[in-house]
Parts: structure tokens; sequence; C-alpha cells
């Protein structure tokens, strides 16, 4: 198995509950589908969404919060959503998913500039700006 392949696609199938989590009469618990760092200074959230699927309100607040609370603690950080057209049980090959929106803390709105390219395309732009070019190295 390579880094970061599907560890158990067969549980992605399994619903979640989250309903016990609920905090008040509104705050219930969102799933982020994909969290990386590097050297715990630079941070990217992404979540693919199937065919222009909606992001909730809850998922884009969570967003916000994540990277505007890590920029206010020195990090840096990114959230991206992403289009796909893959259909189940087919694996999301995410570094091809289509950036729809990205977010970058600190800011005040969601942008839309780099929509159109691939999810590792912005990723690596954003690497490139937060962190030089000789990250790739």
């Amino acid at each position: 198995m390579k880094r970061g392949e599907a560890r158990a696609p067969e549980q992605t199938e399994q619903a979640k509950d989250f309903s016990g989590l609920r905090v008040g009469a509104k705050i219930t618990p969102t799933d982020i589908d994909c969290s990386m760092d590097v050297g715990l200074r630079y941070f990217v959230f992404i979540d693919p969404k199937y065919d222009g699927a909606e992001l909730s309100t809850g998922q884009r607040l969570h967003y916000e919060g994540l990277c505007d609370r890590i920029e206010r603690g020195g990090g840096v950080a990114l959230a991206l959503i992403t289009d796909h057209w893959f259909k189940a049980p087919a694996v999301i090959d995410v570094a091809k998913t289509i950036v729809r929106l990205h977010y970058v803390g600190g800011r005040p709105k969601w942008e839309s500039h780099h929509a159109g390219k691939t999810c590792v395309e912005v990723r690596d732009l954003w690497l490139d700006w937060a962190m030089g070019p000789g990250w790739r190295e």
C-alpha cells in the first residue's frame, strides 16, 4: 500500500451517526475528508463534493474557524472545496478533483480564482506562496 492510499475502502460505505455528539440545539459535528500539515505550520483541508454538491453552512463556518484560528496561532491554513464525478464504489483520486472554492485563513471570504485547476495544482501553488518554492526539494 502506498502512503495516502485508503486503508480500508470498504469502511467508507459505513455510515457514522454523530447525533449523540450534538452541543445545544444547533451545533453538530462535521467530518473532514482530508487534513494534512507540513511541519505543523502549514495546514490544508480538502473536502471533495460529488458533482457540485453544496457546502453546508456548518461546514463552511467550521473550515473558516479552523483556518482563521491556525493563522492567529502563527500557522498558515488553506481549505479547498473540490468537485469530482467518481461514482461509488470507485475510489476518488482527490489530487485530480477540480477546485471550486478556496479559503485562506485570515482572509475575509471564500475565493474562486483557482476554480478549474486540480486540487494538487492549487495545493502546490499555495505551498509555493506560503513556504517558497524550495519546499519541493
